[in-house]
């Protein structure tokens, strides 16, 4: 996960990060789209009010 979040800090794109990958190293497609999935829905702002406060 550590890398594939590097790979994004950096402007890789998710569709490119399976290939830089695998010239490094064995990748098991499965786990990399799940972990990518995570990363996605790190991403996202927390759903919640749009005001956290009222004006009095």
């Amino acid at each position: 996960m550590v890398a594939v979040q590097k790979m994004l800090a950096h402007g890789i794109s998710e569709e490119m990060i399976p290939i830089r990958l695998a010239r490094a190293f064995y990748v098991d497609i499965d786990e990399l789209n799940a972990v990518l999935e995570m990363v996605r829905q790190s991403r996202k702002p927390a759903p919640g009010p749009s005001n956290s406060y009222k004006a009095a």
